[in-house]
């Protein structure tokens, strides 16, 4: 396939960075959390008001296929029945994707399936036709995240292409064993269980499988490259080398409640998430080990 790239595993550096960046640059935390907000953590695929929720969020995440004329009338109709079919058959929505078995994700890849071809709407054609417009396999692999957030990652055209997939039932479900590999490798990098991935990378309210497809729109959909790790330690002894300066000049004095200032580590801003963590996921020491003597890394505080 054109493009395509070979499925390398992403390190717990390059992970956390990415994470960072995608939950800096894009709007779409707000959109979800609104969704979570209001259709609480259970979410209904045949409740008329969580269907308006679902489709509005699908919009705001750049699903045009549900066009606001057709939410009602045409996608809420085809989730009903498909939700008829396969919802009591999937794993609930506690269930983590490292916990299923195989035949759990080829049922998953089928329910994938069966929703990618459903009707969404309709478009008209410019010689006055009308044709069906489908969930597709990017609306799809989106309302089952909406639904199974444990479970299934998003994904979007371009992941599909640079991977290797195409949009068929067994590669969503080739798709959720490459995910699954990932958070399992990652997790093992960092000595922690997959559970506890999202805090340690700064994103506390994604879940794991979520933080794999956060990475893959940050690398490939945006096409970034996220630093290596003797990058991140050059811009941590940057932030250092800021600090003597400080220091050296004339007159300058040290706050007598920490070592360094946020302003001091502007520069290592993003790796706060990881700095106790990369240097344990490579050399097998302990994190804290790997910070210079005199760091005293400034706390994210929570809003």
């Amino acid at each position: 396939m054109a493009g395509q790239v070979a499925q390398r595993q992403v390190r717990l550096h390059e992970l956390a960075f990415a994470c960072r960046i995608y939950g800096t640059l894009t709007g779409y935390d707000s959109s979800l959390a609104k969704l979570r907000r209001t259709t609480g953590q259970n979410l209904d695929p045949r409740d008329p008001v969580d269907q308006e929720y679902l489709f509005g969020w699908q919009n705001h995440w750049g699903c045009r296929q549900f066009s606001t004329a057709h939410h009602a009338s045409v996608a809420a109709p085809s989730l009903t029945a498909w939700a008829d079919e396969w919802l009591m058959r999937l794993p609930p929505a506690s269930t983590t994707l490292e916990t299923i078995d195989p035949a759990q994700i080829d049922l998953i890849g089928h329910a994938y399936g069966d929703l990618r071809a459903r009707q969404a709407g309709t478009r008209t054609r410019r010689n006055g036709l009308i044709s069906h417009v489908e969930y597709g396999p990017v609306g799809a692999a989106k309302t089952l995240f909406a639904l199974r957030p444990n479970l299934c990652p998003p994904w979007d055209d371009y992941t599909q292409s640079r991977l290797g997939f195409d949009r068929s039932a067994a590669s969503y479900a080739r798709y959720l064993h490459h995910v699954r590999t990932q958070i399992q490798a990652v997790a093992a990098q960092a000595g922690v269980a997959i559970a506890q991935l999202p805090a340690l990378v700064g994103r506390p309210e994604s879940t794991p499988p979520k933080l794999i497809d956060e990475y893959h729109w940050v690398t490939i959909t945006r096409n970034f490259t996220p630093p290596t790790h003797d990058e991140l330690a050059q811009w941590l002894s940057l932030g250092r080398t800021l600090t003597r300066q400080r220091r050296a000049r004339p007159g300058s004095k040290r706050s007598p409640q920490r070592k360094h200032t946020a302003r001091d580590y502007s520069m290592s801003r993003p790796l706060r998430p990881v700095l106790r963590a990369v240097g344990e996921a490579d050399t097998r020491g302990s994190p804290s080990a790997h910070l210079p003597p005199d760091v005293a890394v400034p706390r994210r505080v929570s809003a």
